[in-house]
C-alpha cells in the first residue's frame, strides 16, 4: 500500500519529547515546592526565634527609703507626740501574780490533831502528804490513794478559784470517805493550815467539788476512813 503523502512521518525522538517535557515540568515543580517549604520552615524558626528573644520581663521596682528619710520621719513623729502627751502610748502594765494549787509530796512533819477521838479512829486516817508512807508497802492502795490526789489536783486546775492579792501557804483538808466513795464531812487541820481563812475556804471548795471518788478497793474492808490532804498554794507569773 502506497503511503499517504499527507500523514507526517513520526520519528523515534518526536515521539520521545514529551517524556521528557513531563519529566522536566515534574524536576521544576519538585525543586519550587522544595525551595518554597524550606523559605517557610526558615521563617518559623526565625519567628520563635523572636519569640523567646522578645519574651515581656516583669520589672518591678522597689521603693527604699533612705536612712535620711526614716531620720525625718521619726522626728516629726516625736515631734507630734510631744504636742499631744495624751496620744503617747502608757507602757504596758505587768501581769499581777497568779496563785497555783498543787498537792505536795512530802513526809508529814506532825500529826493532825485528833485528841477529841478514840485511838481505833486514829488507825482509820490517811494522811496523803506522803503517799508511799500511807499506803505502808501496798500497791494497791498506792495506786488508790494517789488517784484521790490526782482526782483533787485536776478540780484544782479546772479554774480560777482565788482572786485579788495573791496568799502563798499549805492548808489541810481531813475528809471522811464511805466505802462507796462519798466525802461525808470535811473541816480544815487548823493546827497544820495556814491562818488565812480565804485559802482554808478555797481548800475546803475543792476537796467538796471533787467528790465522789471510787469505791473502797478490797484491800480496804472499813466502812470509812479519814483522808487528810495537803493543798499548797504558790505564788507565781
Amino acid at each position: 500500500m502506497a503511503r499517504d503523502p499527507r500523514i507526517p512521518i513520526m520519528t523515534a525522538s518526536a515521539q520521545a519529547s514529551p517524556h521528557r517535557s513531563l519529566t522536566i515540568a515534574f524536576t521544576i515543580s519538585l525543586a519550587f515546592h522544595t525551595v518554597v517549604l524550606g523559605l517557610q520552615f526558615i521563617r518559623l524558626q526565625r519567628q520563635r526565634l523572636q519569640r523567646t528573644e522578645l519574651a515581656p520581663l516583669d520589672i518591678i521596682y522597689e521603693a527604699h527609703t533612705s536612712a535620711t528619710q526614716e531620720l525625718h520621719h521619726l522626728q516629726r513623729q516625736v515631734a507630734q507626740l510631744g504636742k499631744n502627751p495624751e496620744n503617747i502610748p502608757s507602757p504596758p502594765q505587768m501581769s499581777a501574780p497568779m496563785t497555783h494549787i498543787r498537792i505536795p509530796d512530802r513526809p508529814a512533819l506532825t500529826v493532825p490533831n485528833l485528841s477529841t477521838e478514840t485511838s481505833s479512829s486514829r488507825a482509820a486516817v490517811i494522811d496523803l502528804t506522803n503517799l508511799v508512807e500511807a499506803a505502808q508497802g501496798n500497791p494497791v492502795l498506792l495506786s488508790y490513794f494517789g488517784a484521790i490526789r490526782e482526782q483533787i489536783q485536776r478540780t484544782a486546775n479546772q479554774q480560777t478559784w482565788m482572786t485579788g492579792q495573791p496568799v502563798q501557804g499549805v492548808v489541810y483538808i481531813s475528809f471522811l470517805l464511805t466505802s462507796t466513795g462519798q466525802v461525808v464531812v470535811a473541816n480544815v487541820v487548823a493546827d497544820r493550815s495556814v491562818s488565812s481563812s480565804a485559802l482554808q475556804d478555797i481548800a475546803l471548795r475543792i476537796v467538796k467539788a471533787s467528790n465522789p471518788f471510787n469505791p473502797f478497793p478490797p484491800s480496804m474492808p472499813e466502812p470509812s476512813k479519814t483522808i487528810v490532804v495537803p493543798l499548797e498554794f504558790l505564788t507565781g507569773s
